[in-house]
């Protein structure tokens, strides 16, 4: 009996040596259009980051299908806050945070400004002093899915009678596909 490969002869037949590896090319791309339409479906919500522990929110706007903003507030100074988003960052990106070659801005909770205050904050206007962000990315062949954390610290604007000091606000930008 001859095999799948073979002919009457016995010799290899090209013809059905390139029907086979047409069919295997075949089952190849179909399961890379399977994989790219799941990858691609799976970015059509929002990238959920973990919340800090005992943060509660306080308001959501969905800004449109595909856009919204979920600000939380807690009572932990922002070092502790920040030292928690990049910790999940690390998660994330799968990286060490020991390892001496960590630390652009797309790897790191960013300090804005990086030292120091706005030139224009003046305590008790409501004006921040600074902010952290932090942007985790999961994107993927033009689809689009990701979260910004950016976290303040409260602060007291005495004129409309609003004291935050000692809150820290969090505040998810979060995008993603259609």
């Amino acid at each position: 009996m001859a095999g799948i490969l073979t002919n009457k002869q016995g010799t290899l037949s090209y013809f059905r040596l390139g029907v086979l590896v047409s069919m295997i090319g075949l089952l190849a791309v179909l399961a890379g259009f399977v994989f790219w339409q799941l990858e691609h479906q799976a970015r059509r919500s929002p990238f959920n980051v973990a919340v800090f522990p005992n943060a509660e929110e306080i308001r959501r706007d969905d800004n449109s299908a595909t856009q919204r903003n979920i600000i939380f507030r807690v009572q932990a100074p922002p070092e502790d806050v920040v030292a928690f988003y990049q910790a999940e960052l690390d998660r994330h990106l799968d990286q060490d945070p020991r390892d001496p070659l960590r630390g652009n801005t797309h790897t790191l909770c960013v300090r804005v400004p990086v030292a120091g205050e706005f030139t224009d904050y003046v305590p008790g206007d409501g004006t921040l002093p600074f902010y952290h962000r932090c942007g985790f990315d999961n994107a993927f062949f033009g689809s689009q899915q990701s979260t910004v954390v950016e976290i303040q610290p409260g602060v007291r604007a005495d004129n409309l009678d609003i004291d935050n000091t000692g809150y820290t606000f969090i505040i998810y930008d979060q995008r993603w596909s259609r």
